[in-house]
């Protein structure tokens, strides 16, 4: 996205402005820099629209032609020898407290010479095709309580939920019902096939959400 010329929102300032009574830009609503860097919607934010267009022809050289042809090979101008001492402090002492796991590919695998917001979106993408991310859609009853049941239970198989979406309007439910995607982590196939039978048997008609709709 282009910095102050590409936006991207549902509602403009001006609706903001009569619902809410808040002002906002537009930059500040739906701009390149909130999508940039908060809701991860666009990978790069760029002043102008040249930049915009090289920085897209660099990303689409490192992608395949097509799906049958192998992935494109870049010359490594990275010293075999090289040491990152960054690594000796990277993971902390205390295993008490997080870190960055993405910052040591980025290290290891290319010297830092890669946008972080694009790796983290391939890894995300290899768990999806892994099964270590699902997405499923459930057909609930719209009352109280639901959700906190449906976490309950997701708690109890291990899985970490990642996102949930609750859908009121435009659907074949009956009027007192609801559809709900939940999208999660598991250990593995297994592991998301196992959570999709306890929720089938539940009653809530899971339907298993095609990969790469799981995080959108």
């Amino acid at each position: 996205m282009v910095r102050d010329t590409s936006y991207m929102f549902v509602t403009g300032p001006d609706v903001v402005k009569t619902v809410t009574n808040e002002i906002v830009t537009a930059e500040e609503l739906g701009g390149a820099s909130v999508h940039a860097s908060k809701s991860s919607i666009a990978d790069g934010a760029y002043d102008n629209d040249v930049e915009c267009l090289l920085q897209m022809r660099r990303l689409l050289d490192f992608l395949p032609p097509n799906f049958s042809a192998g992935a494109p090979e870049w010359p490594s101008f990275d010293d075999i020898d090289r040491i990152e001492p960054s690594l000796d402090t990277l993971v902390p002492d205390n295993p008490n407290k997080p870190y960055d796991l993405s910052l040591i590919h980025i290290f290891i695998l290319c010297g830092g010479n890669i946008d972080p917001r694009i790796l983290a979106s391939i890894m995300v993408r290899e768990l999806e095709r892994d099964d270590r991310i699902v997405s499923f859609r459930l057909t609930i009853p719209d009352r109280p309580g639901i959700l906190g049941q449906i976490s309950t239970r997701l708690g109890q198989f291990g899985a970490n939920i990642l996102s949930v979406d609750h859908h009121r309007l435009f659907l074949d439910v009956p009027a007192k019902g609801a559809k709900l995607d939940v999208t999660m982590e598991t250990r593995d196939a297994a592991h998301a096939e196992e959570i999709f039978s306890a929720l089938a048997a539940d009653g809530y008609q899971p339907v298993r959400m095609p990969s790469g709709t799981a995080l959108e």
